[in-house]
């Protein structure tokens, strides 16, 4: 690389700051939970934890290859070299589905569920949803309400049915 003055370039991001009192947020979150499981008595089996997440279909590359410009500041702190690099994509890197992940606090996975963007979905995707999965569509491929209160009657509600008393989280 050296020989041949190119340069290893990778992209930046902006990240959020955790709030001041997270950490008293959080802690007051377990205290109540941990008081509500020991005074309703649920059974590690009978407790479940549930998230979403977003699945990019593209996962462009954070960093590229190009050729070194001589870069510094004039005398006047200008600057004078490239400062911004392109890295070209397939264009589908907003193409996304949410995802669905539920556990329960004895490690048994409760059904994946996959939200696509559409109006009605295909019938060979349809025909994949079983015990283990399922499978809903709308226009942003985002969670609603709608699919969350489906999610919860096929899948958690016969799952939780064998417990006189249970918790999703």
């Amino acid at each position: 690389k050296r020989r041949y003055k190119i340069g290893y370039r990778k992209s930046t991001h902006v990240s959020q700051k955790l709030k001041a009192n997270s950490k008293d947020e959080l802690k007051n979150f377990q205290d109540k939970l941990t008081q509500l499981i020991d005074t309703h008595h649920y059974a590690p089996e009978a407790i479940a934890n549930v998230d979403e997440a977003g699945i990019y279909f593209d996962s462009p590359p954070n960093f590229t290859l190009d050729f070194k410009v001589t870069v510094y500041f004039t005398s006047d702190n200008t600057f004078i070299g490239k400062k911004d690099i392109n890295v070209t994509t397939t264009g589908s890197e907003k193409d996304r589905l949410t995802a669905l992940f539920g556990v329960t606090g004895s490690n048994h996975r409760l059904p994946l569920a996959i939200i696509l963007k559409g109006n009605k979905l295909p019938v060979l995707i349809k025909s994949l949803e079983d015990e283990s999965l399922k499978v809903y569509c709308n226009e942003s491929a985002w969670m609603s309400e709608e699919i969350f209160l489906e999610w919860i009657s096929q899948a958690w509600k016969p799952y939780a049915a064998r417990f006189d008393r249970s918790l999703l989280l």
